[in-house]
């Protein structure tokens, strides 16, 4: 198992998520790196959030808020508290159930099964595209199964505390 122990002056990201979270805008990917810098040991809890993007960006609250709302919906960020001082775990890839977002049925459908509820014979095709996007599975014994987590281990790519916070001390 890699050493994760955090490196004085440094934060990590994993590079798969990394990739993903560029994906979804410029303003997803700051806060991203902003809520990544403000980790701790585990490189994946934070409790940054939209305070830290607008200190250390030129991002607006609104816009902030935004960003991290997209991650959430994406599910590359769990909020682990909410309130006035949000917690929020960033997942590593290979934590990331599926690694393809479901669309409004399918996730209906997801629930359902993870409600152990019986799925009726039309809503089939929805959870037919789940078991396509990794969210779940079929054993062929006519009921569907939440899929396990994919395996495997971060790829982190270690990064300055600087990046985010700059060099200037005050």
């Amino acid at each position: 198992m890699p050493n994760t122990a955090k490196a004085p002056g440094f934060f990590a990201v994993d590079r798969r998520s990394w990739a993903r979270v560029c994906g979804l805008g410029l303003n997803c990917a700051v806060a991203y790196l902003v809520l990544a810098r403000g980790t701790g040991r585990n490189n994946r809890e934070t409790a940054w959030s939209v305070q830290a993007i607008e200190k250390y960006t030129s991002i607006a609250r609104g816009r902030a808020h935004n960003g991290i709302q997209t991650l959430l919906r994406d599910r590359v960020v769990q909020q682990l508290r909410a309130g006035t001082r949000p917690k929020y775990d960033l997942l590593p890839w290979h934590l990331i159930r599926g690694n393809k977002p479901l669309g409004f049925y399918e996730q209906k459908a997801f629930e359902k099964v993870a409600r152990c509820e019986e799925i009726m014979a039309g809503k089939e095709q929805q959870a037919a595209r789940a078991v396509a996007r990794r969210w779940l599975v079929d054993p062929g014994n006519g009921r569907y199964a939440v899929a396990p987590p994919p395996k495997g281990e971060p790829d982190w790519i270690w990064l300055p505390n600087e990046l985010v916070t700059g060099t200037a001390t005050d």
